[in-house]
């Protein structure tokens, strides 16, 4: 889950933080766990890896209670096509083409070290785990993977457009609405178990 770091002065004990939290937070927040960081952590730029879900569920008629929760696509989508068109994604690219115009300024070479689709009808995730993403990048890459599955592009065309850097050929950006974060990664060794080969040491 989502991650956060801060100074405290207080006199509370670190691991009692999150739990003298609770009744401060809105009804859609928990803290879960509180603990003392090593000095010069931070929550965001510490991380050597992330992981992000996004979810789709495959209908008839959109479910008007999943409509802040997950994406409605046709039954038409076929996951074994948008499976395929994942394959490019993996390894250390130029993501360019997935990035959104307009995006400040960074580098836009990133490792992907898994990027799968999990099936659980009707509904179905797409699991990115990264170096790190541009502006929307992860919302880009599942709507270029929904593209596929509806039939509309393919592995190759997914290739093409990493390729050639083109944002217009990089497929659309997909609802906020399915997107989560999963997990963050702070130790090099932990990524490197599980994602090997690409897990790199940053």
């Amino acid at each position: 889950g989502q991650v956060v770091s801060f100074e405290w002065s207080g006199c509370v004990p670190a691991e009692r933080v999150a739990p003298a939290l609770g009744p401060l937070l809105p009804p859609d927040l928990a803290a879960t766990h509180s603990e003392a960081a090593p000095e010069g952590f931070h929550a965001q730029f510490s991380a050597v890896a992330k992981t992000y879900a996004y979810l789709c569920y495959a209908a008839r008629h959109p479910a008007p209670l999943l409509r802040h929760r997950a994406l409605h696509v046709p039954p038409a989508f076929d996951p074994e096509r948008a499976a395929a068109a994942l394959a490019p994604f993996t390894g250390t690219h130029d993501f360019s083409a997935f990035e959104n115009a307009g995006s400040s300024p960074r580098d836009p070479v990133k490792t992907i070290h898994a990027f799968t689709l999990e099936l659980h009808p009707p509904f179905f995730v797409f699991l990115v785990t990264g170096s790190g993403f541009l502006y929307r990048q992860v919302r880009n890459m599942a709507g270029a993977a929904v593209e596929a599955g509806l039939g509309k592009t393919d592995a190759q065309g997914v290739a093409r457009a990493l390729e050639s850097r083109d944002r217009s050929l990089g497929g659309p950006t997909l609802p906020a609405h399915g997107l989560y974060m999963v997990r963050v990664f702070y130790d090099p060794d932990s990524v490197r178990h599980e994602f090997a080969p690409w897990a790199v040491a940053q």
